[in-house]
């Protein structure tokens, strides 16, 4: 071996043995493991420095995504802000539209509730002018009976004021005269026959009930037909009531308060969550090292 190559491996052999001391490596290095040492301490470095630069790089992301992060920040409040005004106003829609039916479902009832007064009215109208005829033509009957009453009861008479005086024509006057029909002889028994037209009391009663009864039961059932609509009015009202609440409650499940879907959201916590923990280990890492040096 010439001296020039003794000159360098003791070169050598100082650099390494100074890397190893400033690594905190005390043990003793002879000539032969010199070169595998050379290429591990070689490896340690770049291994060294390759961790530096990935742990410069993860720094810029980690201050890059804070800043990203403080950027979105107010669109973040405002879409917060807006996804919940939007959430409001459909809570207010789902309002008016209850309240809505149930205008609805009012002014139904007060419609139902006047054509059956109305239906009423007319009925009682129709009877009353019904009535009003049966008086008219039973006042008509009457006075043509006084009429003829009075034609029987009077007979004409003729009277002359004064034979000298200038003759005229003079209507008859005429004078109550009562006549009286002969009595029936004696020993014939009188046998009046029955008079058709004539109804025993107790028959009018029981037709009158029974057409009271018969209008009470027929407007009873026409009442129950009306309560029967608006109780299905009703059904429908409610359903549709149910059918918006569903809707409404699964367009809130898939959303957040920030706006977006769950899945989103959690996907995105989960990058950021091993993000986190590549940032750690790399931390981890690098105070192992620094605390070998300082060993």
């Amino acid at each position: 071996m010439s001296t020039e190559d003794e000159y360098n491996i003791a070169t050598r052999y100082r650099t390494v043995r100074k890397h190893l001391d400033s690594l905190g490596y005390k043990q003793a290095l002879t000539f032969d493991a010199l070169p595998l040492i050379e290429k591990l301490l070689a490896d340690l470095i770049q291994t060294t420095e390759s961790l530096k630069h990935f742990k410069n790089i993860a720094q810029e992301n980690i201050e890059a995504h804070i800043q990203l992060q403080s950027t979105i920040d107010p669109y973040k409040c405002d879409n917060v802000r807006l996804v919940q005004e939007c959430n409001q106003l459909h809570s207010d829609l789902i309002k008016e539209k209850e309240s809505h039916q149930k205008q609805i479902k009012d002014l139904k009832k007060e419609i139902y509730k006047l054509e059956r007064e109305c239906n009423d009215l007319q009925l009682s109208s129709s009877r009353n002018l019904h009535r009003i005829k049966e008086l008219e033509t039973e006042s008509a009957k009457k006075s043509k009976r006084i009429l003829e009453l009075q034609g029987k009861c009077l007979k004409p008479t003729i009277s002359n004021v004064g034979l000298a005086s200038k003759k005229r024509s003079v209507f008859p006057l005429r004078r109550p005269v009562i006549e009286s029909e002969p009595l029936p002889k004696t020993g014939i028994k009188f046998t009046p026959l029955p008079n058709l037209s004539i109804v025993e009391p107790k028959i009018i009663d029981l037709l009158n009930m029974a057409d009271h009864k018969m209008n009470c039961l027929s407007h009873e059932v026409t009442n129950l037909k009306g309560e029967l609509s608006l109780q299905n009015d009703n059904v429908q009202i409610l359903k549709s009531q149910l059918t918006t609440k569903e809707k409404e409650i699964l367009r809130l499940k898939k959303m957040l308060e920030g706006g977006r879907p769950y899945l989103a959201v959690s996907k995105d916590y989960k990058k950021t969550e091993n993000n986190y923990v590549i940032s750690d280990n790399v931390n981890d890492e690098l105070k192992i090292l620094q605390q070998e040096n300082w060993n």
